[in-house]
């Protein structure tokens, strides 16, 4: 029997880095004049100082499927969620997603600071492609979700961080994803949203929506996960 095609499939991912920033920036810089150049380094030699973070991790992930990532500090989860969700190029391997992705990765730090929470509301959901007759049916319950209803005309700029975040998964949870890619944000608010947080996935996920997750929280993993990889130094 042929297994459907999966909804996120990783192929050998690694990812390095310079344990120091200005050799970071130095080999970011060469390696971006390469690629302009068409002088394509050999991504199996390592410069001095690198190390990999994350090296030739393949999984599949098919529709529906929750999983979950864990591992101990450094051991190149975050690292290896942001090359799946294309917020990181890989240095060697691919990363393939199908559908509507939302990833739940550093909450709220796409807003601009300038515009009000309504403004950054609706450009969020424009630049997903919503037409503006769904926009405007989902705007009350984002607003509701995220318990903002007397700040939602204020200047982002002006939340606390909580804040950001609390509008910022409300406003991923109602762009009806396909796919979500959620790094360590079921922590945001206090404990009353914390559930609030955790009920809205299980409903999505009853719903058919695929889960990919990074979290600390054995709980959280247990109670949303049916699999879960286990990264220990990249591997």
């Amino acid at each position: 029997m042929t297994l459907p095609d999966p909804v996120i499939l990783a192929e050998g991912l690694g990812r390095r880095f310079a344990k120091r920033a200005q050799e970071h920036r130095s080999y970011a810089l060469r390696d971006l004049i390469r690629d302009v150049l068409g002088r394509n380094r050999d991504q199996q030699v390592m410069r001095e100082d690198e190390f990999w973070a994350v090296r030739d991790v393949s999984f599949r992930v098919d529709a529906g499927d929750a999983v979950g990532i864990i591992g101990r500090n450094g051991a190149g989860k975050s690292t290896l969620l942001k090359m799946v969700a294309g917020l990181l190029k890989p240095d060697t391997g691919r990363a393939k997603v199908r559908g509507h992705v939302q990833s739940l990765i550093s909450l709220g730090t796409g807003f601009a600071s300038q515009l009000s929470g309504r403004e950054n509301v609706l450009n969020s959901a424009a630049v997903q492609g919503m037409p503006s007759r769904i926009i405007a049916s989902k705007f009350d319950d984002i607003v509701d979700f995220a318990e903002l209803e007397d700040f939602i005309d204020s200047p982002v700029g002006t939340y606390s961080s909580g804040m950001r975040a609390r509008l910022g998964f409300a406003v991923a949870c109602h762009l009806d994803p396909q796919v979500l890619l959620i790094d360590e944000i079921l922590g945001v608010g206090d404990i009353g949203f914390q559930n609030k947080c955790q009920v809205r996935l299980r409903q999505m996920q009853a719903a058919g929506v695929t889960f990919l997750l990074v979290s600390h929280s054995p709980s959280s993993v247990v109670q949303i996960c049916s699999t879960a990889l286990w990264l220990h130094e990249g591997h």
